[in-house]
């Protein structure tokens, strides 16, 4: 039966069963050491997206030295 306990990476609910860790919250694994520290098996896709987006955001970035101005942000509309 798993044990509700708190993620060491985002402090949300969390599963614990065994030797692992399974966060409801960020979807990441870790795996408890010997030590009681808890090391990151998978991480979760809310961090494997926000990866990815600044990795997007460096390539689409120009120099500052380029003499190119950076592209300008849209405001953001609600959805309902």
């Amino acid at each position: 039966m798993p044990e509700k306990v708190q993620c060491p990476n985002c402090l949300g609910d969390a599963e614990k069963t065994g030797d692992k860790i399974i966060c409801v919250t960020c979807d990441a694994t870790f795996k408890i050491t010997r030590t009681g520290a808890a090391a990151v098996v998978k991480i979760g896709q809310v961090e494997a997206l926000e990866g990815r987006v600044k990795a997007l955001e460096a390539r689409l970035t120009p120099p500052e030295d380029s003499g190119v101005p950076a592209p300008v942000a849209e405001e953001e509309e609600d959805i309902l």
